[in-house]
């Protein structure tokens, strides 16, 4: 019986080196194989892969920062390709890092996010929020407030997607129909107040579809429905606002000179920090 074929860190090494086209990236990827064989004392390459959850561990107990144990683990899943062996959990795992990496970027562009920063973010929206309990309250005690659907009902609905749903641009919501059907309004952005759904078709990477938000705040969408047939916010002629400055000017008037662009960026500094 024919005894199944080994292969030897020599015969890895020379795959890598005439597949790779950069010598440089080709001594990098045999450089971190290297390191796990050494550790492992396993002969044959192949057995040495199949300790998959082994290595990942290994090399996550090397290192400390995000971007080396992905780079690590991706030289390694690079020598399962080669190789076509597959393997999931690293691959898998990778991705996880990918993740956490995004996350971190996004972290640093925010930076610096200080305390103070974070303070301040903490008090304009405290400051939203208090400004829409006691709108609320006002509209508790005058219904007819909603049923006028005046400037008071359009801000609070306004307030609550933001502080609910957070990240949606002023370009985004001043134009917005409410309506009880998507029949007809594929090209607008729109609340379908009885799919419960905020349909946003014109964005800023329209190309990709609609953003579709999920309506799960029951109040708000029992409050959407005073303004059925109308638009989420108007101007003193009633009329929907032709750009966002004038929306923006709107909005510093009746929030202590705070626009939405500060709002949004303190929801994003809280969430991100």
């Amino acid at each position: 019986m024919q005894e199944p074929k080994k292969l030897s860190i020599g015969e890895v090494k020379k795959v890598i080196y005439d597949t790779i086209p950069k010598a440089n990236t080709a001594e990098t990827y045999f450089r971190t194989l290297k390191q796990v064989y050494d550790n492992f004392k396993e002969d044959d390459i192949y057995e040495l892969l199949k300790k998959e959850n082994e290595i990942i561990q290994y090399i996550e107990k090397q290192y400390e920062k995000l971007s080396t144990i992905k780079n690590k683990l991706c030289g390694i899943y690079k020598v399962y390709s080669l190789l076509n062996i597959e393997s999931i959990v690293l691959k898998s795992k990778i991705e996880d890092y990918k993740v956490s990496l995004t996350i971190q970027e996004d972290k640093e562009k925010e930076n610096p996010i200080d305390k103070k920063t974070i303070e301040e973010a903490e008090k304009i929206v405290n400051y939203f929020k208090n400004e829409m309990e006691m709108m609320g309250e006002k509209i508790m005690n005058d219904t007819d407030i909603l049923n006028r659907w005046d400037k008071m009902a359009q801000l609070y609905a306004v307030l609550k997607i933001y502080l609910t749903y957070g990240m949606i641009r002023p370009s985004e919501i001043m134009d917005m129909k409410i309506t009880d059907t998507d029949e007809g309004n594929d090209k607008i952005n729109y609340i379908n107040v009885v799919s419960k759904k905020i349909v946003i078709t014109n964005h800023k990477n329209d190309r990709k579809g609609p953003k579709i938000i999920d309506i799960t705040d029951q109040k708000l969408n029992g409050i959407l429905w005073k303004g059925l047939d109308k638009y989420l916010i108007t101007n003193h002629n009633n009329e929907i606002y032709t750009c966002s400055s004038t929306f923006s000017k709107m909005f510093k008037n009746n929030f202590d000179n705070h626009n939405p662009y500060d709002l949004r960026k303190c929801i994003s500094s809280l969430a991100i920090h």
